[in-house]
This record gives C-alpha cells, sequence and structure tokens, in this order.
C-alpha cells in the first residue's frame, strides 16, 4: 500500500511534493496494488472500472471511476484544486487516467517514455509528430504511443504521460518534451 499525504491540503504543492504525488498516482494507476489515504485505503480499481477510465475521451468527465480516482487520490494529493481552475485541470486528468489506465500493469518507475518507444520501434516520425504537438493533438499522438507501447508490451514511467499533459501549454513546456527526445534518440535501434 503506498500512503498520499493530505496535510497541509489547503496549499499549492511544491515541485518536489507534486512529482511526489504523481509518482503515486502512477503508481496505483500502473499496477494492481491500493492506495493508503488518510483515515483508510482506497481499494485497487477494478477491471470494469480500469476500462471506463480507458475510455474516458477529453471534454466529458467520466463516470464513477474518474471521480474516485478524483476525489480520492487526486485531490488529497493536490494535484486538483478546489479552486476556479478545477474544470480546466479535471479536463487534463482525464486525458491522463486514460492513458495511464491504458498502460495498466505496465509501469516502470525510472523507465523513459522515450526508451520505451525507441525500443518498441515507434518511428520517429510519428515520435516528431508527438514532440510537436499541442493541446488535443497532444492527447492523441499520447493515445497512439500508448496503445503502441501497450500491444509491444513496453513498460514506462507513467509520471512522463502526466508531466507531457501537465506542461502543454505551460511556459517550460519543453523540458519535458527535451527529455524524452533525449531518451528516444538515445536508445534508437539502429
Amino acid at each position: 500500500m503506498m500512503t498520499v499525504s493530505t496535510a497541509g491540503a489547503s496549499q499549492a504543492p511544491n515541485e518536489n511534493s507534486r512529482q511526489e504525488a504523481l509518482r503515486q498516482v502512477a503508481a496505483f494507476l500502473g499496477r494492481d496494488t491500493g492506495l493508503a489515504l488518510e483515515g483508510g485505503a482506497m481499494a485497487p480499481l477494478g477491471p470494469g472500472e480500469v476500462a471506463e477510465l480507458r475510455r474516458l475521451r477529453p471534454g466529458e468527465l467520466g463516470g464513477s471511476a474518474f471521480w474516485r480516482v478524483a476525489m480520492g487520490v487526486l485531490e488529497p494529493a493536490r494535484l486538483i484544486s478546489l479552486g476556479a481552475r478545477r474544470e480546466e485541470e479535471a479536463a487534463l486528468w482525464v486525458v491522463i487516467l486514460g492513458l495511464m489506465a491504458t498502460m495498466r500493469g505496465l509501469h516502470q518507475p525510472g523507465r523513459r517514455l522515450g526508451v520505451g518507444l525507441a525500443k518498441a520501434g515507434f518511428s520517429e516520425q510519428r515520435f516528431s509528430a508527438l514532440l510537436r504537438a499541442e493541446g488535443g493533438a497532444l492527447h492523441d499522438q499520447l493515445r497512439r504511443a500508448v496503445r503502441f507501447l501497450g500491444a509491444k508490451g513496453e513498460a514506462i514511467d507513467l509520471v512522463d504521460l502526466a508531466e507531457l499533459v501537465l506542461s502543454d501549454g505551460a511556459k517550460n513546456h519543453n523540458t519535458p518534451r527535451r527529455a524524452q527526445a533525449r531518451a528516444f534518440y538515445s536508445n534508437q535501434k539502429s
């Protein structure tokens, strides 16, 4: 079981606590483990709930599985705020949870998305399109990439998916993209 601290939930998370919270969410969704929350434990998602998350599409807020994870995991970890940006943040998490659910059982902490794609034989052209994409196009490219990885059985660190989605449009949005490019091109098959 993993623990998500809810201490100081009214404060915005600093970068270290945000990274730790993302790692815990990735571990919860990427493996068949429960997540211990203050005051109790959240049981692992069942196959139907994982399938519901996989079917999530941008612009729609999911059913019980989405809200169970949002209120039981994301909100206590301060990854979704109670403020005015809640709908915007929830829309991003719809994409992230769908991607992570697609990779269920293929979470390997520390193994970059770029490494997994290179080792699986993802084309350079498709990878380049992923790196250039923004907004909905990025979400589409990431869905294609995770389906490709899933079909090949290639594990990755699911935090990379969250970082790419959450950084899209931000001032430093190229930082996670550069990290993935470095990982991809240094591990490409010859």
